[in-house]
């Protein structure tokens, strides 16, 4: 695909949906049957993008460490953890690419492989439209079974084992203008 070629010779010079190496899902780590020399290579590219300035934020690099404690005991891993803890000073506190030379046009680059020929900002907009209707429709279920108002609706773990809750006539319930 031409936008693969494309994202390969951007900033971050390799295809994928992040521009960090190694994530919570994603790196040498994750196979099947990780192989040192692999997580290793990972370390080392991990450092070098560092010394060119791309860093995950700070969160990410918390739940990937998080991520490779949960993996089984292997010294490449402990390397990496390493590695990765060594980065948590210099590490930005919001997350984005925009930060990156190029990032722009990686994001941009990511969406059209991803969405076709959208803007990032027709993305955004499609993105609110969604979010603000979803927020409706759990608005409504949530008033429908009588949760209290106020952050995540405090009650509704507990609301599913009640006599008076089923998913079921609540799904039947909704309106269709907010069920679609």
């Amino acid at each position: 695909m031409a936008v693969d070629a494309a994202i390969a010779r951007s900033t971050f010079g390799r295809t994928g949906r992040s521009p960090h190496r190694v994530t919570p899902t994603t790196g040498a780590w994750k196979a099947a049957r990780p192989v040192q020399a692999r997580i290793d290579a990972d370390t080392t590219a991990i450092l070098a993008d560092a010394k060119a300035g791309i860093v995950a934020p700070r969160l990410s690099l918390d739940r990937t460490v998080d991520a490779l404690r949960a993996a089984l005991p292997d010294p490449a891993i402990e390397r990496q953890i390493a590695a990765l803890e060594s980065l948590r000073d210099i590490a930005p506190s919001a997350p984005g690419v925009g930060r990156f030379k190029g990032g722009a046009d990686w994001y941009a680059l990511q969406l059209q492989r991803s969405l076709g020929t959208m803007t990032p900002a027709y993305a955004e907009r499609r993105l609110f439209v969604e979010l603000n209707r979803l927020h409706a429709r759990a608005t409504y279920l949530f008033d429908r079974i009588g949760a209290p108002k106020g952050r995540s609706r405090r009650a509704m773990p507990n609301s599913g084992r009640t006599s008076a809750f089923s998913i079921r006539t609540l799904t039947l319930a909704v309106p269709t203008q907010l069920a679609t």
